[in-house]
């Protein structure tokens, strides 16, 4: 997939299950999303929905499987493990179990994310 330069994330038929054979569970079904540099967007969905599973693999935190999956124009379907340490130390990661520093201000906190 061609990247746009415009686009700081950006999925096309990206697909990701858990377990293999009978067991195996598809978390996420043919995510097709862009998100535009400066944009703000909103991930909403109940539990188990795939979230989660979505917010780490554009964080560069979990392998894609299928599809393609584009952060800050390189594309992370099979790329390395220097790629991804890269693009990690380019962008932020807060989890919703966020373990904030009690001794930091908040802007210093999201200045560590």
């Amino acid at each position: 997939m061609a990247g746009h330069e415009d686009n700081v994330i950006e999925t096309q038929g990206l697909n990701h299950w858990f377990g293999t054979g009978e067991a195996r569970k598809q978390a996420l079904f043919d995510i097709n999303l862009q998100f535009p540099r400066g944009s703000l967007s909103v991930l909403m969905g109940p539990s188990g929905s795939g979230k989660t599973t979505f917010l780490t693999l554009i964080g560069c935190l979990r392998d894609v499987m299928d599809g393609s999956v584009q952060l800050l124009g390189h594309e992370m379907n099979g790329a390395t493990r220097a790629t991804n340490e890269r693009l990690r130390k380019r962008s932020g990661f807060i989890f919703q179990a966020h373990n904030l520093h009690e001794s930091l201000t908040a802007m210093q906190n999201v200045m560590m994310g």
